[in-house]
């Protein structure tokens, strides 16, 4: 099974961006901006761990705070920033609720709420998708090792014993047994298996007692 891919987050309240609602550029007052953070990389695992940048995006996203105080608001405001990020559904039902209380506290903390500066709320998401190059390797070489097994499983002794021998008379559109490799001789005993293919009898024999598949066109005895 192909590993799971891996999601990391965390909030924090960025001090260092807030801006004062009586600048003129402000956008509004009692305001909150969630600024996201946010990458993707395709991790290969094998033969050395790489990681390959996918996605990376650093956006903004301006909020009345008073949005935030309703828990249906804010959790529906966090769960459509991260489905834009394209996040799987699994993690935006279980981290929503984390970040969509963060963003309340952040707006109902009395230090920030008598303040008259926008608030900026960081969200970071980092999300790593691994590749393991070897287990595709083992998968392919298990399925090579399957089919191994299956080519050389014997043919049934009871299939072996009834194998139909005749003289090699007339012409013949093969000349020689595939098996040994040596030419067929007028009058020499030989088996023609079901799929019409001809081999010295002994010859068919000792590979069917390793390989139940005609050693031509891998038809299959029982």
């Amino acid at each position: 099974m192909a590993p799971s891919t891996i999601y990391q987050y965390h909030m924090r309240q960025d001090f260092s961006t807030n801006v004062d609602s009586n600048n003129s550029t402000a956008p509004t007052t009692d305001a909150i901006i969630i600024h996201l953070q946010f990458s993707h990389v395709l991790e290969l695992c094998y033969p050395e761990t790489i990681q390959i940048p996918l996605n990376t995006t650093n956006e903004s996203h301006l909020f009345p705070r008073q949005l935030f105080s309703s828990h249906v608001n804010r959790e529906s405001i966090v769960k459509e920033i991260l489905s834009s990020m394209g996040c799987s559904s699994d993690f935006i039902e279980s981290a929503a609720p984390d970040i969509s209380s963060f963003a309340l506290d952040m707006v109902t903390n009395p230090c920030n709420a008598s303040s008259s500066e926008v608030l900026t709320m960081v969200l970071a998401i980092h999300v790593t998708t691994p590749y393991d190059e070897r287990e595709e390797i083992d998968r392919a070489l298990s399925e090579s090792l399957m089919q191994e097994a299956s080519r050389f499983k014997p043919a049934s002794k009871s299939c072996i014993d009834g194998l139909k021998r005749m003289s090699l008379e007339g012409s013949c559109s093969m000349k020689e047994c595939m098996v040994c490799l040596e030419e067929f001789l007028m009058g020499s005993e030989v088996v023609c298996l079901p799929c019409g293919h001809i081999f010295h009898g002994d010859c068919i024999v000792r590979w069917l007692e390793t390989s139940h598949l005609c050693p031509l066109c891998r038809f299959a005895m029982p």
